[in-house]
Order: structure tokens, then C-alpha cells, then sequence
């Protein structure tokens, strides 16, 4: 399990500095993605953007197995307005559609009705839910993601880390070299994502890597 210290388990999720809702309360016509954990029978994360939902199924498998679920075609998507503040109180009533044997498997589960669950999970799902709005925001900023499908980042925002010390004037047009230390930085991050489980350190070492002394 996630470590997480005392004051980040006591301060509103809202509050947390990587906290995202996961939808858009102004369009609750795109698609939103939920990964489902199967023992806490619960949703850990929603997110707009397929892509990050599956990476960050893969980067949290040294965890658990996720579940990618498209919740907005639930037919009370709507009414139950599941967001990252709230998505541990909900599950799904068709897990029979779940492929439980296959945890690599990349299909999307169709929710077909959202469940409110108010009994307690069986561990601290809180950490967890920290540590994936966490990843969720390193996977956005390495990938070079928003959860707008018609917005377009010329360069991510590693690239402005990246410069600040690597002095590359094209961002535009990066050499070679830059490229190189570009893949590495970013495998050195998804390293930590991976095989980390101290929320402080995880920070701490993703710090020293973007910034080395």
C-alpha cells in the first residue's frame, strides 16, 4: 500500500495539490473513465482522457488490477455525478462484464448502472486514491495530455523543467541529444511511479531528477 503522512490523510482530497475532478461539470456529455478496484469494490479515480486511464492501469499494477470502466454510459451517469472527491462511494452493478482473469486485458467495461456503496471498504482507500491523482498528473505532464481533446500543447511541461537546465533554446525543434535526455528523464519518472510507495519520496526523487544537483 501507499504511505502517505499524516497531514495529507487529514486534509480535504479537494485540497490535495494534484486534485482534479475528473469530468467537466460543464459537459457531462464526454466520455469519463473510472478504473475499478476489485477487492475495495470500489472506483479509485475518474478521468477525461482514455489514454492516461490505461496507462495509469499499468502503472498502478504493481498495486492492484484496474479496471478502465466508461462510466458516462451508465443510464444514471448523470444523476450520480461521480468525481474524484466522491468515486470511493461508488461501483458498478454489472461486474460480470469484468474480465477478471485477463488484468492486462485493454477493453473498456461499459457501465451500465452506477451503485452507491456507504459500507466501509476493506483497507484505506484514501492513499490510494492520493497516490493515483499523484500518477494521473505525472502521466498528463510526461505525455504531454489534457483531458480537452481539441487543446494542443506545442511542447509538454517537462520540456520547461527540462530547459531550465539543459539550456535548449529550440524546444520546437529539439537535437538528438535533447531527445535522449528527454526519453531518460521521463523513464527514470515512470520508474519511480512504478516501483515507489512513499508518497514523500516518490516527490522528493522525481525533484532530484528534473533539478539534479
Amino acid at each position: 500500500m501507499t504511505l502517505l503522512t499524516s497531514d495529507l490523510l487529514d486534509t480535504p482530497i479537494t485540497d490535495f495539490k494534484y486534485y482534479r475532478h475528473g469530468i467537466n461539470y460543464d459537459n457531462l456529455s464526454l466520455p469519463v473513465y473510472g478504473l475499478y478496484e476489485p477487492v475495495a469494490d470500489r472506483f479509485l479515480i475518474v478521468l477525461l482522457n482514455e489514454t492516461i486511464a490505461k496507462q495509469l492501469k499499468y502503472i498502478l499494477s504493481s498495486r492492484y488490477h484496474l479496471h478502465v470502466c466508461r462510466m458516462d454510459v451508465a443510464h444514471n451517469y448523470v444523476e450520480a455525478c461521480v468525481n474524484n472527491a466522491n468515486c470511493d462511494k461508488w461501483t458498478l452493478t454489472n461486474k460480470d462484464d469484468i474480465n477478471f482473469s485477463n488484468p492486462i486485458v485493454t477493453t473498456n467495461v461499459l457501465v451500465k448502472e452506477l451503485c452507491f456503496e456507504d459500507a466501509l471498504p476493506r483497507y484505506n482507500i484514501l492513499n490510494e486514491k492520493l497516490w493515483c491523482l499523484f500518477c494521473t498528473h505525472w502521466l498528463y505532464t510526461l505525455n504531454n495530455e489534457t483531458d480537452w481533446p481539441d487543446d494542443t500543447w506545442y511542447y509538454s511541461k517537462i520540456d520547461n523543467f527540462l530547459n531550465s537546465f539543459l539550456n535548449i533554446e529550440q524546444v520546437y525543434y529539439p537535437t538528438q541529444e535533447y531527445q535522449k535526455k528527454l526519453l531518460l528523464v521521463k523513464n527514470d519518472i515512470l520508474k519511480v511511479l512504478y516501483m515507489e510507495r512513499d508518497f514523500k519520496t516518490a516527490e522528493q526523487a522525481i525533484e532530484t531528477i528534473i533539478n539534479p544537483a
